[in-house]
């Protein structure tokens, strides 16, 4: 067998993430050399191609959103201007997230096991949040939020990578929940979805009287069909600017 080689298998970690290759995002002239770059090593050892006309690769087609300019998020606590990639980033859920909000923060959070079908039937189903710019705890919260309308959704980074990580976003529309089942069922509601910062949030909690370590004890006493919500004395604005891209 031969010995792995520690230089030559750094060589390709180098030219695969070289800077010309523009992070390989996808779709981008930077994936397209690295994926010639992965079949020319392939040829070299000898394996034998199975794609597309003989080829080693295989057509695969589907899309993603891009964000088109650098986003934007706005307290109206007075402080400093929120830094994007530091202080808020895109969150890659299953639908875009881009879309503009502006209103009242409000805090939510389903506890420790947040079930979309027993909220169905709680008190939560008639909480009107169409106008508010949600906060909640986790990514998991925030896909319960998936079937209500909401200006847009803010959730906590309890993990900093969250926020610096580039991931492919979904190109896919979320359908206005209100209109689900009626004629106007295929009216768009893209909205807004944001990772926030623990330190941003904190200044989303500023004179609530809660902290997040708080908040984050008081959800563990949340039961399956109850929900933990209050108005933050904070409004946001949020601008998301995107465009889907089929590759």
């Amino acid at each position: 067998a031969v010995k792995f080689d520690t230089e030559r298998a750094m060589l390709h970690v180098e030219a695969l993430t070289a800077t010309a290759l523009d992070g390989r995002e996808i779709g981008s002239p930077g994936a397209s050399r690295a994926a010639e770059y992965v079949a020319q090593q392939w040829k070299s050892v000898g394996l034998q191609p199975a794609g597309d006309g003989g080829s080693y690769f295989l057509a695969s087609r589907g899309g993603f959103e891009r964000i088109t300019e650098t986003p934007v998020l706005w307290l109206d606590d007075g402080g400093e201007l929120l830094q994007y990639g530091s202080d808020f980033a895109e969150l890659a859920g299953r639908f875009r997230c881009a879309g503009q909000a502006d209103g009242a923060v409000r805090f939510v959070s389903f506890g420790l096991s947040p079930s979309a079908r027993k909220l169905a039937v709680s008190e939560f189903a008639k909480l009107d949040l169409s106008r508010d710019v949600v906060l909640v705890l986790s990514q998991e919260e925030a896909d319960i939020l998936d079937g209500k309308a909401c200006a847009a959704v803010l959730v906590v980074a309890s993990d900093p990578e969250a926020i610096a990580r580039s991931l492919i976003l979904s190109p896919e529309s979320r359908l206005d929940p209100a209109l689900v089942g009626t004629n106007f069922a295929s009216t768009v509601a893209d909205r807004p979805t944001l990772w926030v910062s623990e330190q941003t949030a904190k200044r989303l909690l500023t004179g609530s009287g809660w902290e997040l370590k708080s908040l984050r004890q008081a959800a563990t006493a949340v039961g399956e069909r109850d929900v933990l919500t209050f108005e933050l004395p904070r409004r946001a604005a949020i601008r998301v600017e995107g465009e889907v891209h089929d590759d």
